[in-house]
Parts: structure tokens; sequence; C-alpha cells
């Protein structure tokens, strides 16, 4: 039985006759709630592998198919993370909740700039390692890695 049909059989005490059925209001903040705890959990899952993929990415030779794998879990995590936030945000949208809507809005954009960043960090060393791995280019991902833990933006460019 979902939240929305819940019905509450009412007894009366011994000496009053009484058969009634109420239908009682949903609580709305349960669904809210419940996306909440699916959301720490998908975002918890979406750090670790984005967190043990970077630590692959900063040995000394990475494996390619390793690099594959977690960047594959990484990006299920992330879709599934972006998808509960997004029930959320259409839940607060709901309740027209602005203040958390614009909560959720900054911390899906957080997210996806992760995302975004160790993407282009694993998407730059499978195309390094594709064209045969040298010192130029282990030097250049693990500068590339120092400025990015640093808070440095910096655009990846071809090595010639």
């Amino acid at each position: 039985m979902s939240n929305w049909d819940l019905e509450i059989e009412a007894e009366a005490s011994e000496g009053d006759e009484m058969d009634e059925t109420v239908i009682a209001k949903p609580d709305e903040s349960v669904p809210l709630e419940d996306l909440k705890k699916e959301k720490a959990k998908a975002k918890s899952t979406f750090t670790k592998t984005r967190h043990s993929l970077l630590q692959i990415l900063e040995e000394d030779f990475p494996d390619r198919e390793e690099i594959k794998v977690f960047q594959e879990i990484m990006i299920n995590a992330e879709e599934k993370a972006m998808d509960i936030m997004g029930n959320i945000y259409d839940e607060y949208k709901h309740r027209n909740d602005i203040l958390n809507m614009k909560k959720t809005t900054k911390e899906m954009e957080k997210m996806e700039e992760e995302f975004t960043d160790a993407e282009n960090e694993c998407r730059d060393y499978l195309i390094e390692s594709k064209d045969g791995s040298s010192i130029g280019s282990s030097v250049s991902r693990i500068s590339k890695r120092a400025n990015v833990n640093s808070g440095n933006k910096v655009e990846s460019k071809p090595i010639n």
C-alpha cells in the first residue's frame, strides 16, 4: 500500500457503535526524506569512485583497463545521484520552496563540475597513453593534477 492510500479503521470504545473508515492525509515529508537518504548514498558512491579513479591516475603507470572500469562506475554513480537530486528539486518546486531549490541547484552544479574535472583528467590520460606512454606526458599529467589539487584551473593542451 503506498503512502497516498493509507486508510485507518477507527474503532469505538465498547459501548459505542462506530464503523467508519478515515482517509489519512499522507505525510509529505516521507518521500522527501527517503529521497534525501538515497541522495546521500548516491553522492557517497560517486565521491568514493571519483577519489579511487583519481588515485589510480596518480600512480606512475596506471592500468588503462582499470581506469575505464572506474570511469564507467563513476559515470553511472553521477547519473544516479543527479537523477535523485533532480527528483528532490522537483519535490521542492512542487512545494514552492525556492530556497531549497537554489541549494539543490548549487549542489548539482558542484557535482557536475567535480565529475567534469575527473572525466577530463581521465580522458586526457587515456589519450596520452594511447599515443604511447612517455615521461613527458606523465610529468605533464602529474603537473596538471597538482594544479587541480591546488585549485588552479588548467586547460588541457597537446604535448608536441
